[in-house]
C-alpha cells in the first residue's frame, strides 16, 4: 500500500507542498466492483502545523471507469475532489502517514454509477440492442 508520510519537523512556516500519485491499484477497488479507477490519482496537497494539529488541504484528480449503467458500453468520468484533513499530533518529532485518509476520500467520493454520455438511450428491453446506435424494430 502506498505511503505518504509527513515528517512534522520538516514542515516550514509557510507550509509543505506535496505532489504525489496514488496508484489506482492501491485504492482497494477490485475488478469485481462496479466502479474502478481508470488511472492513478494525482495528489496536490499543502500541510501546515498549527499547535498540535496537522492540517492538510488535499486536491485529487483521477478518472473513474465502469460500464455505462444504461447501455453497458465503456464509460469514463473525470474525478476531482478537495478534502480537508486534520490530525492530532503529540510532538514535532511525529511522522504522519496520510495515505489511508486519502484512499478513503477517493472511495467515499466515487459515483454509484456512470453513463457513457448524459443522453444515453440504453438498451432495448425486448432485444437488447444498443439504442445509441439507432432504433430497433421494437422501437418503431
Amino acid at each position: 500500500m502506498k505511503e505518504i508520510k509527513i515528517i512534522l519537523k520538516d514542515i516550514p512556516s509557510g507550509g509543505l507542498l506535496i505532489e504525489d500519485v496514488f496508484p489506482k491499484n492501491d485504492v482497494g477497488i477490485t475488478g469485481d466492483d462496479i466502479i474502478r479507477m481508470g488511472a492513478d490519482v494525482k495528489i496536490s496537497a499543502k500541510a501546515a502545523l498549527m499547535d498540535k494539529i496537522l492540517l492538510v488541504e488535499v486536491h485529487l484528480d483521477g478518472l473513474c471507469s465502469s460500464e455505462c449503467s444504461r447501455c453497458l458500453e465503456d464509460a469514463h468520468k473525470p474525478f476531482h475532489k478537495d478534502a480537508h484533513l486534520d490530525f492530532a499530533v503529540e510532538s514535532v518529532d511525529d511522522v504522519v502517514d496520510i495515505a489511508e485518509d486519502i484512499r478513503q476520500e477517493i472511495v467515499w467520493d466515487l459515483p454509484l454509477r456512470l453513463l457513457c454520455r448524459e443522453d444515453c438511450k440504453g438498451l432495448c428491453p425486448a432485444c437488447g440492442k444498443n439504442l445509441n446506435e439507432g432504433p430497433c424494430e421494437h422501437q418503431k
